[in-house]
């Protein structure tokens, strides 16, 4: 007599149960349930890497290691971690050297450029970035990959804190539909900009949020 063969739990129910477990089990565990098919890898990879936050340079040796995986994922033909980014808040020192700048570079030139990341509403970065345009003087590469960032990847979401000294045309042709700036400072007469503050050319509805949001004016 044949055995019956029992029914298989629906598929809503087992990626709930590695939802779960992606949030309770350690890396070890979860790093397993990468190994166990692709949809099970863009279960976890999705609780792991949907939201990071890289608030202090003691984690600077966390950030290097995001990089490297990220540069390392283009020449995989599966999804890399930068593709499960949904937000990443990323703390810049003044006093960093152009050497501790690439990988900041590295991952704004792959954060929110693949299609598959409009499966989430909001794609944001939220930067702590005290001087911009003299970090953006110290390393043009670092300009280029946040103004590319903006312009031409799925962001929608920036938010920037204690930002001092930020270009005035840093949004200019980019896709932002929601700014937060807290404690900012617009235009810098150390950047090369234009001397009157032109208007921001948003091309979609924009909300704003900000708190002590002032404006250096411009000196002849």
């Amino acid at each position: 007599m044949a055995t019956a063969t029992p029914p298989g739990l629906p598929i809503e129910v087992i990626n709930t149960i590695m939802e779960i477990a992606v949030a309770t089990l350690d890396p070890q565990s979860i790093s397993s349930i990468t190994l166990l098919s692709h949809h099970f890898r863009n279960i976890a990879n999705k609780q792991r890497f949907s939201k990071l936050k890289f608030d202090t340079v003691t984690i600077w040796t966390l950030f290097q290691r995001l990089a490297i995986l990220v540069e390392e994922a283009a020449g995989y033909p599966m999804r890399g971690i930068q593709t499960f980014i949904t937000s990443i808040y990323i703390h810049i020192p003044d006093d960093y050297d152009p050497d501790k700048m690439q990988p900041h570079i590295t991952v704004f030139n792959h954060l929110f450029r693949d299609d598959v990341i409009l499966f989430s509403p909001i794609r944001k970065l939220s930067l702590y970035m005290t001087d911009v345009a003299g970090s953006f003087n110290m390393d043009p590469a670092l300009d280029a990959s946040l103004r590319s960032l903006l312009k031409e990847s799925h962001i929608n979401f920036l938010e920037l804190y204690h930002s001092e000294e930020i270009p005035c045309d840093l949004l200019h042709g980019s896709r932002i539909e929601h700014l937060s700036l807290w404690d900012a400072g617009l235009l810098s007469k150390r950047y090369s900009v234009p001397m009157e503050l032109d208007p921001v050319d948003i091309h979609r509805s924009t909300t704003m949020t900000s708190d002590h949001l002032y404006y250096f004016p411009p000196h002849s």
